[in-house]
C-alpha cells in the first residue's frame, strides 16, 4: 500500500495540537486572572446596587462612578474597613505583575500567594459594608480570588 504512515506525520501534528493547546490555557489563565476588574469583588445591596471593583465602585442606579484614587482623595475618616479596599487592589496589581513575571522564570506559588492575600483583603470591605441595617453585602472577590490562587497553584 501506498500513503503516509500516521506514525510519521505524528510527532509534528502533535507538536502543532500540543502548541495549541498551551496557547489557548495560557489565554485561558489570562482572561481569568484579569476577570476581577470585571467582576464585582463586593456587591453591597440596599434599595439599589452598589458594585465594588479594585478600580472604583460603581452605583447602578444612575450608574455613577467613582475611582478609587478619587475615593481615596475626598474620603475624610475612611471607615476601617474600607482601608482593606487599596491594599487588596495592591495585593492584586502584584499578583499580574508577578503572572507576567512568571513567563521569565518567577515562581507561580508567589501569583498564588499574593492572590490569596487579595482574597484575604476583600473579606473585611465586605463585612465592613454589611454593618448598617437593610445592607446586604456579597463579597464575591473572597471566592473569585480563592479560585484564581488555587488555579494558580496548581497549574
Amino acid at each position: 500500500m501506498t500513503g503516509s504512515r500516521p506514525e510519521a506525520a505524528s510527532p509534528d501534528a502533535s507538536a502543532r495540537v500540543s502548541d495549541r493547546s498551551q496557547r489557548r490555557r495560557s489565554l485561558l489563565w489570562w482572561l481569568a486572572l484579569c476577570s476581577p476588574l470585571v467582576v464585582p469583588w463586593v456587591v453591597v445591596w440596599t434599595t439599589s446596587a452598589t458594585l465594588v471593583f479594585p478600580w472604583g465602585m460603581v452605583t447602578v442606579e444612575g450608574w455613577y462612578v467613582i475611582t478609587l484614587p478619587a475615593y481615596l482623595e475626598t474620603a475624610v475618616g475612611m471607615p476601617p474597613s474600607l482601608e482593606w479596599w487599596p491594599l487588596g487592589t495592591l495585593c492584586y496589581a502584584f499578583a499580574l505583575v508577578w503572572a507576567a513575571a512568571e513567563r521569565i522564570g518567577a515562581d507561580r506559588r508567589v501569583t498564588a500567594g499574593l492572590l490569596a492575600l487579595a482574597a484575604a483583603c476583600s473579606l473585611p470591605v465586605a463585612s465592613g459594608l454589611a454593618i448598617e441595617p437593610n445592607r446586604t453585602a456579597i463579597p464575591l472577590g473572597v471566592v473569585h480570588f480563592l479560585l484564581l490562587a488555587t488555579w494558580a497553584y496548581v497549574r
